[in-house]
């Protein structure tokens, strides 16, 4: 049978793509969580429409990331962990992390799956991190540095 997709559907396709799924599928999924509509020649021009929509979208949100990209070059992002003495973290940097800082910083739109980092960062110090986005790739400069102590911080009072 074949449906429009009006969502994306994990696994079926994008948001505006004719699929040919199994009868089943359709009837007992698709159609009633409104995820899909039959495959008419009135609603294929709708898909069509929704198409557009979704290809001008991502043509916004691409040149959107561009330009955070750049930004992200000059800017200057650290992560305060925790370290023993010989600058070894208690537990790890990943990129959850990473890109909850940069949430921080102001650069929405950069999520945990674009940044490309293996291994995890273990140690204190300064790093190239990765990201690719729409096929484009950017780096930037992560310094992780040690945060206060509690040791250090009672010895201070």
């Amino acid at each position: 049978m074949k449906v429009i997709l009006k969502q994306d559907v994990l696994g079926a396709g994008r948001k505006g793509d004719v699929k040919e799924v199994k009868n089943g599928y359709a009837i007992n999924f698709l159609f009633p969580k409104g995820l899909a509509i039959p495959a008419t020649s009135g609603n294929i021009k709708e898909a069509e429409r929704m198409r557009r929509e979704r290809e001008a979208s991502l043509a916004k949100e691409k040149a959107e990331f561009e330009k955070r990209a750049e930004g992200l070059k000059e800017a200057k992002i650290e992560i305060k962990a925790k370290s023993g003495d010989s600058g070894m973290l208690f537990g790890s940097i990943g990129p959850k992390e990473i890109a909850g800082e940069l949430h921080k910083k102001g650069f929405e739109g950069i999520t945990e799956e674009d940044i490309i980092l293996d291994p995890h960062i273990k140690k204190i110090g300064s790093y190239k991190i990765n990201i690719e986005k729409y096929g484009k790739k950017e780096n930037f400069s992560l310094d992780v540095i040690p945060e206060e102590n509690v040791k250090e911080k009672k010895e201070k009072k």
